[in-house]
């Protein structure tokens, strides 16, 4: 029933993804909703991460990463009910915003047109992204992977992503002559990775944490399984979404702060090759318990973290 479900893209199917999501972000900032002086800030977040979902479901149609469904989408629900703490980590939300434009432009390159302009854009994204949450500035790795993978023996290539660095930096620069009359630098303490992971030592953490690596590693399984039989371009968007997730996995790792909410820079890579997963599964039987498997986890996590 779930498999037939999600294997549509229905308006029908974005809708009641639309609306679980909302609740899942009502629910945990309930009380800002109901506040005058937060309400605006609370609606404007929410709409922020329904964009998210948005922007991963164009990016993966129209790079033909997955076919017309919305597996990618549920996934990305499941996951990110599964870690509360990202509804009200504004920075996550608005560096992985940035990440997710330069994904879009990353992925693009299989076109081969106007790759220059491609990888400027992605490292400007990314460059972004690093003033809201610095561990993000690693994600320029992934444009210079994608450099490796289409067109590696352009010299230039190489150096655009520095090109992108400085553009960013003066930017800022700017804005902080004029709001505090000096020039922008960063906190060495927002920088240096502190290891502490005792945000991660509660059982609903870990629990969220485990249901996401196994997500991985499943998916990883049968797509390298399949990927003889795949054309270049799907294969190299594999690579790169693997890469992607190693990168980001590395910003939780070597995060300044080691606030869970940054789980959610892996979980868009990971919901990406998921929904790929449960595409080519030809075993229905199978998606359906782990459909069904994963709502209840997702839902047990989620609702045990006010309870417990």
């Amino acid at each position: 029933m779930l498999t037939s479900f999600f294997r549509k893209s229905k308006p029908i199917n974005y809708l009641l993804v639309g609306v679980v999501a909302s609740f899942f972000y009502i629910n945990n900032n309930f009380f800002k909703f109901f506040a005058l002086n937060t309400l605006g800030e609370s609606l404007f977040f929410l709409l922020l991460y329904l964009f998210l979902m948005v922007l991963v479901n164009f990016i993966v149609h129209r790079n033909k990463v997955t076919e017309q469904n919305t597996y990618t989408l549920f996934l990305f629900v499941a996951f990110t009910c599964m870690f509360p703490e990202i509804y009200t980590d504004y920075q996550v939300l608005g560096a992985s915003l940035f990440l997710l434009l330069a994904l879009r432009r990353i992925m693009s390159m299989q076109s081969g047109k106007a790759l220059k302009q491609k990888i400027f854009d992605a490292s400007l994204w990314s460059c972004f992204a690093f003033l809201c949450v610095p561990q993000s500035g690693l994600f320029l790795l992934l444009v210079w992977a994608s450099v490796y993978f289409y067109q590696p023996k352009v010299i230039s290539n190489w150096a655009i992503p520095l090109v992108s660095v400085f553009c960013v930096y003066i930017l800022a620069t700017t804005v902080s002559l004029f709001s505090t009359n000096q020039f922008y630098h960063v906190a060495i303490q927002e920088v240096l990775p502190q290891f502490n992971f005792l945000n991660f030592y509660k059982w609903q953490i870990l629990a969220g944490v485990s249901v996401l690596l196994l997500s991985f590693f499943l998916s990883l399984a049968l797509l390298f399984k399949n990927m003889q039989k795949s054309v270049r371009n799907f294969r190299v968007s594999v690579y790169l979404l693997l890469t992607a997730t190693l990168i980001c996995l590395g910003m939780v790792v070597f995060s300044a702060k080691n606030n869970v909410a940054e789980i959610l820079f892996p979980i868009i890579p990971i919901s990406i090759l998921g929904g790929n997963y449960l595409e080519q599964s030809r075993k229905r039987w199978k998606n359906e318990v782990l459909l069904w498997g994963l709502i209840l986890g997702c839902f047990s996590i989620y609702f045990s973290s006010f309870l417990l």
